[in-house]
């Protein structure tokens, strides 16, 4: 009497199991992962090194509800070494994370990316390696008499500036947020010492992950550029005291004014105000207001012996 119980339970299995169909596989993880920096089709560089975070692109999966993208500093991806995990709902993702310049053998920083489908998760993608570093050494440009002026490096905080024959037969080394510095040095109690002043400059990249696992080598600096001369009047006229420039990034005049994405330095000319006091000056100072009734000061200067100055900032810094 058991045997047909038993048979109505194995059919009732079977149809059970036709029922349910055959399991939803999983897809296929994205291809052509890529990083970009303008657009999501433009070619990958050849060495794969970039300035800045660059942002990724993969091949779209049919039927995609997510893709999740993982980025760390080594292709094995341990939890000691991943410093970006998010989940994205198109195949292209901006990662919002400053790093600071690295390199590796071959590469320093690594992205993979999986797809979730039909409520599947896809295997990982083949992992895209990477570096940043700076892509250019700043190179000099005009600057009035009194300063010192160069080109900025896409992905730098700062720069490191080298007078090399400062009066006295010394060099010095310093830090600034802008593009220009001035040559306080040189004019202060002896503005005939010399007549050029030698310089170098590299940029300088401090982020706040500047401490990353697995030892990774992290670079603060771009090389120095080469040698650059500038001349040094080093003469101070003796006339009423007038704004020639505010220089940084652009060239601001009193007869054309623009504004300025970089702290300026300022270069003036002349001893005496309009009433003809200080006209054996040798120091000056620099004020910076909000209004131009000049009731709101915003920067206070460093005393200088130059005809130019930049706001000297924290840490010894200057402009």
């Amino acid at each position: 009497m058991r045997r047909p119980l038993l048979a109505v339970l194995a059919l009732a299995l079977v149809v059970t199991a036709a029922a349910g169909g055959a399991p939803t596989k999983a897809p296929a993880a994205p291809g052509g992962l890529r990083a970009f920096v303008y657009r999501a089709d433009e070619p990958v560089k050849s060495d794969h090194t970039y300035a800045l975070m660059p942002a990724f692109a993969w091949s779209a999966v049919p039927g995609a509800s997510s893709y999740q993208l993982q980025l760390a500093t080594s292709s094995v991806f341990s939890d000691a070494t991943t410093l970006y995990d998010k989940s994205f709902a198109a195949p292209v993702a901006s990662v919002q994370l400053q790093v600071p310049w690295m390199t590796g053998k071959p590469y320093a920083l690594w992205v993979r990316v999986r797809v979730v489908a039909n409520g599947r998760t896809s295997g990982w993608s083949a992992p895209f390696g990477f570096n940043t570093a700076w892509q250019q050494v700043p190179q000099q440009l005009n600057a009035p008499d009194g300063l010192i002026r160069w080109s900025t490096v896409q992905g730098a905080t700062g720069y490191e500036v080298w007078f090399q024959n400062v009066p006295g037969n010394w060099q010095t080394h310093f830090t600034t947020l802008t593009n220009v510095a001035d040559e306080r040095e040189y004019w202060t109690y002896h503005p005939n010492a010399g007549s050029i002043v030698r310089w170098r400059v590299r940029a300088v990249r401090v982020v706040s992950s500047g401490s990353l696992p697995n030892g990774i080598p992290v670079v603060k600096y771009g090389p120095y550029s080469k040698t650059y001369s500038t001349p040094l009047s080093g003469q101070y006229a003796n006339a009423r005291l007038q704004a020639v420039a505010a220089t940084s990034d652009v060239d601001s005049t009193p007869a054309v004014t623009r504004a300025a994405q970089l702290t300026p330095g300022f270069a003036w000319t002349g001893r005496s105000d309009a009433f003809g006091n200080g006209a054996n000056a040798s120091f000056w100072r620099v004020y910076v207001f909000s209004d131009k009734e000049c009731v709101n000061p915003v920067m206070t200067g460093s005393v200088v012996g130059s005809p130019d100055a930049c706001r000297r900032a924290r840490w010894s810094s200057r402009c």
